[in-house]
């Protein structure tokens, strides 16, 4: 019996990136790996083979009267140019907004920085809807006789400054107890806070802020407490800085370990649960738009999540010949043809 009728013709090889050059394989000056056409064995015999579309080789072997099948390779390697496609950039890179000095000196500091994107409508904003929540509780009789809030006095945007600058300040500096940033105690002692607000009524605006009215809620948006000075946040964001030619797009947890139904576990990040957060960023990490992952979400027609979050974020920026750089989670394919 015949090797061929009994084994079946022989499959079809491809050689691999990895595969050793043979001896009689030259490289020529195109970095191009070549082998003879036409192959010849010692009993005379000699194959063909063609080459597919998808660059594949079809190999063709000849049964020879001896009862053996002959085997050669014919082919010709190319490099592989990956080429992406050019598009003029439209749009103008460069800071709108420059940070004003706070200090005699005239230098900039963090604080100035701070400044360009938390600003004063925002701390204003935050005021107002504080003092609204405070006094639904009070007038609400829900309040006790002993209740702290009988004496509420209500706050202004320099106490609220002062009170978010604590709350940094906290996360530096940690405890285990939030009463103990105010302990005496020379372990615990911290005066820079006990020396710009009491205990007592840090924890009452704890308490209280608020960024939204609660009685015009929006039960479809999760983030409708949060919406107003996040959009004011990420128009500040887009205001002080014009994006280049190339953007990114990736996404980041930031910590948080409270009761949040959206709340995220990931496994391979530093910081294993928080809130997950899909940005647009320059590639000198400047922020320029975000959007806050509170669950499953309406994706733009036709297209997988992933594929609407980055339309989604780069809607603003499309058609200015941006080149947009993601990893694999993105899926760019559907969206290369789009636009």
């Amino acid at each position: 019996m015949e090797a061929s009728s009994f084994y079946g013709r022989p499959k079809l090889r491809h050689r691999t990136e990895d595969t050793e050059l043979s001896d009689d394989e030259d490289m020529d000056s195109s970095d191009e790996y070549k082998i003879s056409e036409n192959s010849t064995h010692e009993d005379g015999s000699s194959d063909d083979a063609t080459e597919t579309q998808d660059g594949e080789m079809e190999i063709l072997d000849q049964e020879e009267t001896g009862g053996e099948t002959a085997q050669t390779t014919n082919c010709v390697w190319h490099s592989v140019i990956q080429r992406q496609r050019e598009h003029p950039f439209l749009g103008r890179e460069g800071l709108l907004k420059y940070p004003v000095s706070s200090e005699p000196d005239g230098k900039i500091y963090p604080i100035d920085l701070y400044k360009l994107f938390v600003t004063d409508d925002i701390i204003l904003h935050i005021v107002d809807e504080t003092i609204r929540y405070a006094d639904q509780i009070i007038n609400g009789n829900v309040v006790t006789r002993k209740s702290r809030l009988n004496a509420w006095m209500p706050t202004n945007t320099k106490e609220m400054k002062k009170f978010i600058g604590l709350i940094i300040c906290m996360g530096l500096v940690h405890k285990p107890k939030i009463s103990l940033h105010w302990s005496k105690k020379s372990i615990y002692d911290y005066p820079f806070l006990y020396k710009h607000m009491s205990c007592d009524r840090f924890t009452e605006l704890l308490r209280l802020i608020h960024f939204n009215d609660n009685s015009k809620q929006n039960v479809g948006n999760k983030l409708y407490k949060l919406q107003p000075p996040l959009d004011k946040l990420v128009g500040n964001f887009r205001s002080v800085y014009l994006l280049g030619p190339a953007v990114v797009i990736d996404k980041s947890l930031t910590p948080f370990h409270g009761q949040l139904h959206f709340r995220q576990y990931i496994p391979g990040k530093s910081h294993k649960c928080g809130v997950k957060l899909y940005k647009i960023c320059s590639p000198d990490a400047h922020t320029w738009n975000l959007q806050v992952y509170a669950g499953k979400s309406n994706n733009v027609l036709s297209f997988n999540h992933s594929e609407s979050i980055v339309l989604q974020l780069s809607q603003p920026l499309l058609k200015e010949g941006m080149t947009i750089y993601a990893d694999n989670f993105y899926l760019l394919f559907g969206l290369q043809n789009t636009y």
